[in-house]
């Protein structure tokens, strides 16, 4: 049985997604808490619908935000860390730390899974980490990292 999804569902996918399921996990679960309706040509129509404005918040959010990353080219994320004498981290810089700095800078939305660390940062000095949002939309960001006092 086919149905369309009127909200996100962990297991099975997210709001406006066509999927196939079993007709009593359909009848007596899905149906009637409203989480999905049936999938004939009227309500294909809705899913389309459904599916482009979706696509259309995605883009319009990535876009907001590779802008919004565009102007931080210029900034240079500054952590201050406990190291040894020779320059080595007790502990590192992870990709959840940098999200945390670009929010404290006033560069919100940034997710983790977008900041690409070829390795964590674990030695002080400036190093070069990039954002990616997919699409071909990438900045690169400056992360200097000095000993803290």
């Amino acid at each position: 049985m086919k149905v369309i999804l009127l909200q996100d569902i962990e297991t099975l996918g997210i709001r406006g997604d066509v999927k196939t399921v079993k007709p009593g996990y359909a009848r007596n679960y899905l149906l009637p808490r409203g989480m999905a309706m049936l999938a004939h040509t009227g309500n294909m129509k809705v899913a389309n619908h459904m599916e482009a404005a979706r696509t259309r918040r995605e883009q319009k959010k990535k876009d907001e935000i590779q802008k919004m990353l565009e102007g931080a080219k210029d900034v240079v994320l500054e952590f201050k860390a406990r190291a040894s004498e020779d320059g080595k981290l007790f502990g590192s810089i992870t990709a959840k730390d940098i999200v945390a700095q670009l929010e404290k800078v006033g560069y919100h939305g940034v997710e983790e899974k977008w900041v690409e660390l070829p390795e964590h940062v674990k030695r002080i000095g400036e190093h070069t980490v990039t954002v990616s949002m997919g699409q071909g939309a990438t900045v690169p960001l400056r992360v200097n990292v000095v000993r803290e006092a």
